[in-house]
């Protein structure tokens, strides 16, 4: 498949090993008679530089197609999560809103020292692990804290400010919880699927990435050994 239809990173990868391969078609002939003749009278029997110039090749080839290849899937499963993501997305920004009206209704009845003694001092974060964090502090603290003389003739029910935010938590919660639960699965069905084969497998194409990370680390640990070789035989 086109490179424009996998990700930036993986398409950058790519185009990078698909350098390499050039530099080996059109050097790689050269390189090996160079090393052949630099070496001749050390190289034990049946060693040849030209067959290994052409397992490089091969290697870096099949690395750059599990990488496309699991590129892709990553994608997919990307996509196949769009759903239970914008669910997590909307309860998450439900909860900031929720937090951060509830500091302004605290503070503007109680104010600054009392929404910091009942942890709605603080700025709003963007990580949804701290703001549901900070969420969970400010409902034990609003259920816990006795509330203070009016202020301005103003009263908050800080029962009902701490029933808002543990709504909003436990649906942000649930919501996440569904995506890592998916995400658990996948995981759970990329350890059980057939290993990686060794070298002598005889059927070295049954075996496929299940993520990005498989195949970039094969494209990593291949392409340095290939560029080195050219770069010292040149």
């Amino acid at each position: 498949m086109a490179n424009s239809e996998v990700s930036k990173g993986t398409a950058d990868r790519i185009a990078y090993s698909k350098g390499i391969e050039s530099a080996i078609e059109v050097q790689g002939e050269a390189v090996a008679r160079s090393a052949t003749e630099a070496f001749a009278g050390e190289l034990p029997a049946g060693f040849s530089f030209a067959m290994l110039t052409a397992m490089l090749l091969g290697w870096i080839r099949r690395a750059g197609d599990e990488l496309r290849e699991a590129d892709l899937v990553h994608v997919a499963e990307l996509t196949d999560d769009a759903g239970p993501r914008a669910e997590r997305d909307a309860a998450f920004a439900a909860l900031r809103e929720a937090v951060m009206r509830a500091a302004d209704l605290v503070r503007g009845a109680y104010g600054e020292l009392f929404a910091d003694k009942v942890g709605l001092g603080a700025a709003v974060g963007t990580r949804m692990d701290l703001v549901a964090s900070q969420a969970r502090n400010a409902i034990h603290l609003l259920r816990t804290t006795a509330a203070p003389a009016r202020f301005l003739g103003t009263r908050v029910e800080l029962g009902d400010v701490a029933r808002v935010l543990e709504e909003r938590t436990v649906a942000m919660e649930r919501a996440l919880g569904a995506v890592s639960a998916r995400s658990a699965r996948r995981s759970r069905r990329c350890r059980g699927a057939t290993r990686r084969p060794s070298a002598g497998s005889a059927s070295p194409t049954a075996w496929r990435p299940c993520s990005s990370a498989s195949a970039r680390s094969a494209a990593t640990t291949i392409s340095p050994p290939v560029s080195v070789l050219l770069a010292a035989a040149l």
